[in-house]
């Protein structure tokens, strides 16, 4: 016979036509399996680009009892719905008998599940799945999707299915017929640390003098002794700090306690761990009402093929206040290097500005005072970076591809472009890491909490859409060589369009995205309405998924429509239809813009210059804020001294200065 099982929501299954029973996951703690999606997995847009309903595969199941149990589950991906009746399948054999589906209308996210008919004259397909074969479903003569597997994938026992549902690579699953997939148990063993199909209950313990040395001073960044407690473990003697820097600074100018924390496992203790895991970081959701746009960001980086942290969301209570929802991140570390690269000898360095933009500063390690090397700091001599930086620069004899893993750092530029992750190199120079294995440098993303244009560069939204491809940067070109050299060649300037376009297609695909945000928010929103710290309402997180939030703390693009809009822009470039450059110029530069709700800047992305107080970046950068660390002119007219301070270009506020 025919069993149709509908998908109503995420984890409230519905039946007709069918006796079975299903659950529902607990509210409080609603389990998902996202599993894991890379480029081979991605689908394609509609041709408008706006992500029309499709029909797809979704999991199949072959003889799994030796008897005619073969079923087939599909499911709809994008927006609306489908007649089923318009859709056949058929196995690897023409002189098979194909099968068209029943009538109905099946909505997106909803699954039909078909069984092999068991006897004569029943209602099911003729064909039987074998354990080498392959499926096609089509429209009339058109083939809309197909899948195949052999008899080492699945393995025995498993189903065949898309990780997650309906975007992703095909893989072994625990059958779910009618529900959402999930990783074979025995093939996706479940990480203790990140684990994404919940949210983890963390708690950070510190004595009353701890946490009051932590709040009466949080620019200091000072550790503090204490103690985690992740999803019941305890470890004892950890270093407990705030962390961040517009994130940071936002904060502790404010009556919020909501920082972002640093635990440091074994800083105290040589070799202390946690399932592994020496140093976490814990993010507080500075700037986005869905509090997930770093976690989006680092899963693309994964899906793409790129090293990237891992992440999993928190419900953090900090010296017993509850701090509510964070997204715990991975630190870059030599656990980080092991695990991506397959060593940790190479030097590692966290660029910010000045040094941070790669320029030429000598040929002394000295003359690039903010490399911040991470690792071997008492046995390097630094010459593979300095090197590095000479060929970039066109000071040193050399290929670029003899100090630079050209494809690693064009695929990362390009993920950049197309989150429109602006906090990076492209902008301040700054939030990446460099790490060197025999001489070649590849780049590692950090701090993806302003993806999807959060960071604005003072452009406005239609600049961000339109960000230029082949000149993404805020200001000119020239002044970011790790962009302008690689696209100075045309040869990789092809390379970095396909792979542009394999994001837009594939990982980076609005349906591929929009899954991961929907499988998201059903897991998290409940923590989210009880978060009692949080810096957006909670109809600020359901708005901020699809459409742009705003109001008196400035706001953020919505997320479906900011995708959707930015990778059509991005598809007209390469297409020719718009331009992809602005003369070396860069992208919309520095001034106007702002983000929704009427907030420009000077609320959101600018510095803490005009505070007043002459911070460590400052005082080491004494042409970024000279009115915090200097006397002021004549007169205390600040505007019109003749220097386009980071305030004045943030906010586009002294013409006479920046011009």
């Amino acid at each position: 016979m025919i069993r149709m099982i509908v998908l109503v929501a995420v984890g409230v299954l519905v039946s007709a036509c069918d006796d079975s029973t299903s659950s529902e996951e607990s509210p409080e703690t609603p389990a998902v399996d996202v599993g894991s999606l890379n480029s081979d997995g991605g689908v394609a847009l509609s041709d408008d680009g706006v992500g029309a309903a499709r029909l797809v595969i979704n999991e199949v199941l072959y003889a799994p009892a030796g008897d005619d149990s073969d079923w087939i589950e599909l499911t709809v991906v994008g927006e609306g719905s489908v007649e089923l009746s318009d859709y056949t399948l058929i196995d690897d054999d023409p002189n098979h008998i194909a099968f068209t589906l029943p009538a109905g209308a099946l909505g997106s996210g909803e699954y039909a599940v078909v069984t092999r008919q068991a006897d004569e004259g029943g209602d099911g397909f003729e064909f039987g799945l074998g354990k080498s074969d392959s499926l096609s479903l089509k429209r009339g003569d058109d083939l809309v999707d197909e899948v195949s597997w052999s008899e080492d994938e699945p393995v025995p026992g498993a189903g065949y299915g898309r990780l997650p549902d309906g975007v992703g690579a095909w893989g072994s699953t625990n059958p779910t017929p009618g529900g959402p997939n999930q990783g074979w148990e025995q093939e996706v063993p479940v990480d203790p640390i990140f684990d994404t199909s919940r949210v983890i209950s963390v708690e950070l313990v510190l004595s009353a003098d701890a946490w009051n040395a932590i709040r009466n001073d949080p620019m200091a960044e000072e550790y503090q002794s204490g103690a985690i407690i992740f999803d019941g473990t305890r470890v004892d003697n950890v270093a407990i700090r705030v962390k961040g820097n517009s994130s940071l600074n936002s904060v502790a100018r404010s009556a919020s306690e909501r920082f972002s924390f640093k635990v440091d496992v074994n800083r105290f203790v040589a070799g202390q761990e946690l399932h592994g895991i020496k140093k976490l970081n814990f993010n507080n959701g500075f700037k986005d009402p869905t509090l997930m746009r770093e976690h989006l960001g680092y899963e693309l980086v994964r899906r793409s093929g790129m090293p990237g942290s891992r992440t999993a969301f928190v419900d953090l209570t900090v010296a017993g206040q509850h701090m509510g929802l964070y997204v715990l991140v991975e630190q870059v570390d030599d656990e980080f290097l092991k695990r991506s690269f397959g060593n940790d000898s190479g030097d590692l360095y966290k660029p910010e500005p000045p040094s941070g933009q790669l320029g030429y500063r000598g040929a002394m390690i000295d003359g690039y005072p903010s490399i911040g090397v991470e690792n071997n700091e008492d046995t390097t001599d630094h010459s593979a970076f300095l090197r590095f930086i000479g060929v970039l620069n066109g000071q040193l004899d050399g290929r670029l591809d003899d100090v630079i893993n050209v494809d690693a750092v064009l695929r990362n530029l390009a993920l950049n472009t197309v989150m429109v992750n602006l906090d990076s190199y492209l902008g301040m120079g700054h939030n990446f890491y460099l790490y060197e294995q025999d001489g070649q440098f590849v780049d590692i993303p950090w701090d993806l909490n302003e993806t999807y244009g959060n960071f604005t560069c003072q452009c406005d939204r239609d600049g961000l859409i339109n960000l230029k491809i082949d000149e993404p940067t805020c200001g000119p070109i020239a002044e970011r060589p790790f962009v302008s050299r690689l696209l100075a060649n045309p040869d990789y300037v092809e390379r970095y369009h396909a792979i542009l376009r394999e994001l837009v297609d594939g990982p980076a695909a609005l349906e591929v995205m929009m899954m991961q945000v929907r499988i998201t928010a059903e897991i998290i929103r409940p923590f989210v309405e009880a978060d009692p710290t949080k810096f957006f309402s909670i109809e600020d997180f359901d708005r901020g998924l699809t459409d742009d939030v705003g109001g008196r703390r400035g706001g953020a693009w919505g997320l479906e429509r900011f995708i959707r809009d930015r990778n059509e822009a991005i598809r007209r470039q390469l297409d020719g239809a718009d331009p992809s450059t602005n003369s070396g110029n860069g992208s919309c530069g520095m001034r106007g813009g702002g983000m929704p709700g009427g907030m420009q800047g000077g609320g959101q992305d600018c510095p803490p210059c005009g505070d007043g107080v002459c911070d460590a970046f400052e005082t080491a950068n004494p042409e970024v804020c000279p009115r915090d660390c200097q006397e002021p002119p004549e007169g205390g007219d600040w505007c019109g001294d003749g220097v386009c301070d980071a305030l004045e270009r943030c906010e586009g506020s002294c013409e006479a200065d920046c011009g």
